[in-house]
């Protein structure tokens, strides 16, 4: 095995090591690698210590099972319980008091999607005239509030994948193969493997079609960016995964198609193949980012977040 010095990858023949240290976009250095999983590990210990914290608080409360007298009507309580009760339930309580019980609860960053709305019957027929026009403006908004709303509510449990960081292991042996035999014309398959088969990869699209803006999901949100530089990444991340499916999967081709295929990868790695890549992205947008906004925004409907 022959060891890139920069990233200490690993290659079987020095070919591959000559293409690899000859690419457009170099590999990252072994500190930088390091340095970048430090950080992560860093963040996801700060993480576990939050939910630590929050278990251990909810796991006393659920201990005090005691029942108790409420103070304004009387009623006997599992201790847990009274403070809900005041919210919600008891009808001698001073309104004041239970204005303030329920501003505090809807302050706690706990509670954040659960918050109750006390309704005033002096206004209830104001509210309904303007429900028609507050309706009107929420179905025109639906797209951009609703993606932008689940990225934040930590509530709704939709499984997807940061850009950039695809989950592609349950893609089969046989798709790979194909994708490699197309060499030149596997643009299309790998577009489609990539960010569109598997679900949780959904997380790139595109608005408009009619503006040079793209959406992507970084892992806590929905962001845009210019079409020239997300496709660049992409092309990055296509070209790459291509070298590694060749690798691993040569042997199982053709000699005349590894050779044609090795053409196909050098040309990746050395810009040739940019122009022919951008018309196949901008074709992939057109065909699948309808589907991929309402995919997300039906699976947000079902947890009756709206």
């Amino acid at each position: 095995m022959i060891k890139c010095l920069r990233c200490n990858k690993e290659f079987k023949f020095n070919y591959l090591l000559i293409r690899h240290n000859n690419r457009k976009f170099p590999c990252k250095r072994v500190e930088e690698k390091e340095a970048q999983r430090s950080a992560k590990m860093r963040k996801e210990a700060h993480r576990c210590a939050q939910i630590n914290i929050y278990d251990s608080t909810v796991k006393s409360d659920k201990t005090s099972g005691e029942k108790k007298q409420c103070e304004f009507c009387n009623k006997l309580i599992i201790q847990r319980d009274i403070p809900r009760h005041k919210r919600n339930s008891c009808l001698k309580i001073p309104e004041k008091l239970k204005k303030k019980l329920i501003d505090k609860y809807n302050k706690d960053k706990r509670v954040k999607n659960k918050q109750i709305v006390i309704h005033n019957n002096n206004n209830n027929n104001n509210n309904n005239s303007s429900n028609t026009t507050n309706n009107n403006t929420i179905n025109n908004n639906l797209v951009n509030s609703t993606i932008n709303n689940y990225t934040t509510n930590n509530k709704i449990n939709i499984n997807l994948n940061a850009f950039g960081k695809e989950n592609i292991s349950s893609i089969k042996e046989e798709n790979i193969l194909e994708i490699l035999n197309k060499a030149y014309a596997g643009f299309p398959l790998i577009l489609k493997q990539l960010h569109f088969n598997i679900e949780e990869n959904r997380n790139i699209y595109q608005p408009n079609l009619n503006k040079p803006f793209i959406k992507y999901y970084n892992g806590k949100r929905w962001e845009s960016d210019k079409f020239d530089s997300i496709s660049q990444m992409i092309f990055n991340n296509v070209s790459r995964t291509l070298e590694d499916w060749f690798e691993e999967y040569q042997t199982k081709l053709h000699e005349k198609k590894q050779e044609l295929i090795n053409k196909f990868i050098n040309d990746c790695n050395d810009g040739r193949e940019d122009k022919k890549f951008i018309e196949e992205l901008k074709m992939f947008f057109m065909d699948y980012s309808n589907e991929i906004k309402e995919n997300i925004i039906n699976k947000i409907k079902k947890t009756n977040f709206m």
